[in-house]
């Protein structure tokens, strides 16, 4: 049976409200899953929801989410709008969002496993919009490091679309930890950017390999271009200099994912 919450001062809705911040993520191990189309996500995933909030008054698929919720003995709780919008991140709320527990286990790295390596990707729809593209281009996981922007975090589970519950992900301090863990793991590491020793995408182990992409403006970092075994460019004509971070990440996934194919 649903509770009815009527208070901004609701412990439960001044949690949710906090988990806008990637610091409160991590301190809490929960995250924020708004709308109907990710409610639905992680339903079909298997997530361990801990909580939902439900707009009175909702629409008839969120009013089915409920149902379901209910059903799996999920504790939901019922809010005015003006309570989902406190919640809520999104411009226009969609009138249900889940509390989500952090996945206790990372990122386990394989010899044959096929990587993406994000470094210091400021924006958290960029981090959503490639994790959408590394799982249907059938990559094994992506590991973040350095400034890489939380991908827990709203905006970048809405731009994941769903995939933030079932890509595995790894965080790392830096491009020096992430490199060290994949050499480890004898997986090479090859660096999204025009160099001396720059291989055409073709050219890539199928798999056994991770590729790195680096910061929107800036690229990949000089340590950790010197710590990779060798670079990849992506051919272009005209006279633009490169492409955008979510664009080339999946240019580059595509071309290992249309060869397997």
């Amino acid at each position: 049976m649903a509770v009815k919450i009527t208070s901004a001062e609701n412990a439960q809705v001044k949690l949710a409200a906090s988990l806008h911040r990637a610091k409160m993520i991590r301190t809490e191990q929960l995250y924020l899953a708004e709308g109907a189309h990710l409610a639905a996500e992680a339903l079909r995933s298997g997530v361990t929801i801990e909580r939902a909030f439900v707009e009175e008054g909702c629409s008839a698929e969120v009013e089915i989410l409920f149902a379901e919720l209910e059903r799996r003995d999920v504790p939901c709780a019922l809010l005015p709008r003006r309570l989902v919008e406190k919640i809520s991140e999104a411009k226009t709320p969609q009138g249900i969002v889940l509390l989500v527990r952090l996945p206790e286990e990372q990122l386990k790295l394989h010899t044959d496993g096929r990587y993406l390596l994000l470094e210091n990707l400021q924006d958290p729809g960029n981090v959503g919009n490639i994790l959408r593209s590394a799982e249907s281009f059938d990559f094994d996981g992506v590991l973040l490091c350095g400034e890489t922007a939380e991908v827990y975090t709203p905006k970048a589970v809405r731009g994941s679309m769903g995939s933030v519950f079932r890509l595995p992900t790894a965080r790392y301090a830096d491009g020096a930890a992430a490199a060290c863990a994949l050499r480890g793991a004898g997986i090479p590491l090859f660096t999204a950017e025009l160099r001396g020793d720059s291989r055409l995408p073709d050219e890539l182990p199928e798999r056994g390999l991770c590729i790195a992409i680096g910061n929107e403006g800036r690229g990949i970092t000089e340590e950790l271009s010197a710590l990779a075994d060798a670079s990849v460019e992506i051919p272009m004509s005209g006279k633009t200099e490169s492409l955008s971070a979510p664009v080339a990440a999946a240019v580059l996934m595509w071309e290992l994912f249309r060869r397997r194919r």
